[in-house]
């Protein structure tokens, strides 16, 4: 990464619900959050610091564990 800027498309629904989001006029504000599987890809790409503007609290030492010991989202909880 190391400078590099991330963009990321926008889905146009609710992820929770899959409602229509409101016109742009109606919206004051959308947060995104970093999981833990944001972290670790930073971390496997050779970043020592990942500075996030939001970050779930149960994301950060996840993040840096599930690089560490190669975790993936495809691993059941009993090989963890």
């Amino acid at each position: 990464m190391g400078g590099q800027t991330l963009s990321f498309a926008v889905e146009e629904f609710c992820m929770f619900t899959g409602a229509a989001f409101p016109d742009e006029e109606r919206i004051a504000s959308i947060n995104a959050y970093l999981g833990a599987f944001s972290i670790a890809w930073a971390l496997a790409e050779g970043e020592d610091i990942v500075i996030t503007g939001r970050c779930g609290l149960s994301a950060v030492t996840p993040g840096a564990c599930i690089q560490r010991f190669g975790r993936s989202t495809n691993d059941s909880p009993a090989a963890v």
